[in-house]
């Protein structure tokens, strides 16, 4: 399993508020064009490294010959053609 780990030091305080902040960046993300389309390139890079690994490519493979209700075949890595069919909008 894949996770993320966020730490910051806060005295207690202030910590309602900070928690506050903190949370808002995933409820409402502000992602202007700019920064969108960075990251849409950041993806596209990411993808483009990650398929010159041979360990990956083979995943990605048996991913695909996976019974389709089984785990193994679900989404793992994308690339900019992931999200062709969503509006700027619905990616902001």
């Amino acid at each position: 399993m894949k996770y993320s780990m966020f730490a910051m030091t806060i005295s207690h305080k202030k910590f309602r508020k900070a928690l506050q902040m903190f949370s808002e960046f995933f409820h409402c993300p502000l992602f202007n064009m700019t920064s969108l389309e960075a990251e849409l390139t950041a993806i596209e890079n990411e993808f483009e490294l990650k398929m010159l690994n041979e360990l990956i490519r083979l995943e990605h493979l048996k991913g695909h010959t996976a019974f389709e209700s089984h785990l193994f075949n679900c989404f793992g890595h994308g690339n900019r053609n992931s999200f062709k069919n969503y509006s700027t909008e619905e990616l902001r």
